[in-house]
């Protein structure tokens, strides 16, 4: 039953891209370790696995992450982002795979982000994009888009905050994010 549901959905993903042809695939399950540099002081290593990588129709290169659950690309502003606001849950991933890839490129490029929710595509429903609006009228393609350009900032000063041995660690005041996050055994919650 499982295996059969897979088929379905792996069929319509390849129906999807022929009726959108032509799409050129660059790789799929790519893996990737870059140095990111914060500051002059501070550059941490970043490992990401895009689930694909390709040359969209419109011939721009784009990262796709194939989702079968629930989609959430809707973000007011950066904050949103920022602050686990669940509506935002899959947008700092294609923020963050899209500069990783521009950065291993090593040219300032723009990348299309997109998720290939199964479901929906089965369902005829296309790829999704970021948005600021809940409809998903208003769609963000590219990590240099005017609404997105503080990612970078804000990631740098997270990262920066985190390995700065002057600020205390302090568990999220949101408890109902320790309610489902991984490491809350860690942090004593």
């Amino acid at each position: 039953m499982v295996a059969d549901r897979l088929l379905e959905q792996v069929k319509g993903v390849l129906l999807h891209d022929r009726a959108h042809a032509p799409v050129k695939l660059l790789g799929g399950e790519v893996k990737f370790t870059s140095r990111w540099k914060v500051s002059d002081n501070l550059t941490v290593n970043m490992t990401a696995s895009y689930d694909r990588v390709d040359i969209s129709p419109e011939g721009r290169k784009r990262i796709v992450d194939y989702k079968t659950g629930s989609v959430h690309l809707f973000m007011q502003d950066m904050d949103a982002v920022f602050n686990a606001d669940y509506r935002a849950g899959n947008v700092f991933q294609l923020l963050l795979y899209a500069h990783l890839l521009e950065k291993q490129e090593g040219a300032a490029e723009d990348i299309d982000m997109a998720i290939f929710d199964t479901n929906a595509i089965q369902r005829g429903e296309g790829e999704t994009h970021i948005s600021t609006d809940l409809k998903g009228t208003r769609p963000i393609r590219s990590q240099h888009a005017p609404e997105v350009i503080e990612f970078t900032e804000r990631l740098n000063a997270a990262i920066a905050e985190i390995f700065d041995p002057d600020t205390p660690f302090r568990p999220t005041c949101d408890q109902q994010t320790c309610d489902n996050c991984v490491m809350r055994n860690i942090c004593g919650r």
